[in-house]
C-alpha cells in the first residue's frame, strides 16, 4: 500500500522515475491491483504528456498556431485523461481559440456591415453568437444590423401584407404579420395586422367549414352556430368581394337546410318502412315525404325477406328528389 502512495505521489509531483520504481515494485507485490496497473500506465506516459504539454505551450505564445497546440493537448489527454494540467491546459487553450474566433466573426460581421452587406453580417454575428452565446455585444451588433436593414423590409412586407388584406387573402397577410412579429415582437402594425387578419381568417374557415358540410346543420346547435356565424359576417364593416359572396352562400346553405324537399318513395306495398328518427311510413307503393336537409337511413322490413337499408343523403340543392 505504501508503495502505490508513494508511487502516486511521486506521479503528482512529475518525478517520474521514482514513480515508476515505486509502481512497478508495488506491481510485482500486487499483480492483480488494478490501481496499481492503472497508476503505473499513466506513469509510463506522463513524460509523453509533458512533452506534449511544452510543444502545446511553444505553439500558442506564437498567437496563430492556437489550433495547432490544442491539437498537442487533445493528445496528451488521450494520453492520460487523469492528468488535471492537461486537462485545464486544453480548457484553456480552447477558450483562447473562442475568443479569437468571436473576434475574427465580430470583426467580419462590422466590416459587412460598414459595406451594407446586411445578410453577410448578420450571418457572421449569429456565428459569434454561436462561439459565445452569454455575450451581449452580439445582441448590439445584431440590432445594429436589424435597424438598419429591415426597415425598408418590414414596411415593403407591411404594404405586402396590405395588399393581400385587400384582396381577402386573410391567411397569407396574417403569415406575413406573424413573420414580421417574430423578428420584433414590437411592431405595433404588425401586431395589429396579426389581430385583424386572425380574426377574419377564423371567420372564413369558420364559414368555409359550414359551407362544405352542409348536412351538419341538420343538428340544432350546428344550425344556431351557423347564424351566428352569418350575423358576424353581415356586421363586418366593408365587406370585400369575396365577404359577400359567402354572405350569399351562407345565406342560401342556412335556408336550404330548414327547407323541407320531397322524397318520392316507391316499394312493392308490402315492406314496412320505416326512417330513422322521423318514423314509421308502413306500406306503399308510392310515397312522398318531406325532409329537411341531412343524413337519413331508410330501412324496410317484410317477414321472411332480410332487411333492405338505403342511406340517403339530402343536401337541400333540389326541391324534391
Amino acid at each position: 500500500g505504501n508503495l502505490l502512495a508513494d508511487g502516486q505521489q511521486y506521479l503528482l509531483e512529475n518525478r517520474i522515475d521514482l514513480a515508476l520504481e515505486h509502481l512497478q515494485l508495488a506491481g510485482v507485490l500486487e499483480p492483480d491491483n488494478e490501481g496499481i496497473r492503472e497508476a503505473l500506465s499513466r506513469a509510463q506516459v506522463r513524460q509523453k504528456v509533458l512533452t506534449l504539454m511544452d510543444e502545446s505551450e511553444q505553439l500558442a505564445r506564437r498567437g496563430q498556431q492556437l489550433d495547432q497546440a490544442r491539437e498537442k493537448l487533445v493528445e496528451a489527454r488521450a494520453l492520460d485523461s487523469e492528468y488535471p494540467e492537461a486537462q485545464a491546459a486544453l480548457e484553456d487553450i480552447e477558450n483562447r481559440i473562442r475568443e479569437r474566433d468571436f473576434r475574427q466573426q465580430m470583426s467580419t460581421g462590422f466590416s459587412a456591415l460598414a459595406n451594407g452587406e446586411y445578410d453577410e453580417a448578420t450571418r457572421a454575428f449569429e456565428m459569434a453568437a454561436q462561439i459565445k452565446p452569454e455575450d451581449p455585444a452580439v445582441d448590439g451588433a445584431l440590432q445594429q444590423v436589424e435597424s438598419a436593414k429591415l426597415n425598408n423590409e418590414r414596411q415593403a412586407a407591411l404594404s405586402r401584407a396590405s395588399l393581400l388584406e385587400s384582396g381577402e387573402k386573410w391567411d397569407e397577410a396574417h403569415a406575413i404579420y406573424r413573420d414580421l412579429l417574430a423578428q420584433d415582437s414590437s411592431l405595433s402594425a404588425a401586431r395589429l395586422g396579426e389581430i385583424r387578419t386572425g380574426a377574419r381568417l377564423e371567420l372564413n374557415n369558420r364559414i368555409h367549414e359550414v359551407l362544405e358540410n352542409p348536412l351538419s346543420l341538420q343538428s340544432d346547435s350546428a344550425w344556431r352556430s351557423a347564424n351566428q356565424i352569418l350575423a358576424e359576417a353581415r356586421a363586418i364593416n366593408n365587406p370585400g368581394e369575396r365577404l359577400l359572396g359567402q354572405i350569399d352562400q351562407l345565406q342560401q346553405v342556412l335556408k336550404n337546410a330548414r327547407t323541407p324537399v320531397m322524397v318520392k318513395l316507391e316499394s312493392d306495398n308490402m315492406t314496412e318502412v320505416e326512417i330513422y328518427r322521423v318514423g314509421k311510413i308502413g306500406t306503399f307503393s308510392e310515397q312522398a315525404v318531406n325532409l329537411n336537409p341531412g343524413n337519413y337511413v331508410i330501412v324496410g322490413r317484410r317477414s321472411g325477406y332480410k332487411d333492405v337499408r338505403i342511406e340517403l343523403a339530402i343536401d337541400g340543392s333540389n326541391s324534391e328528389i
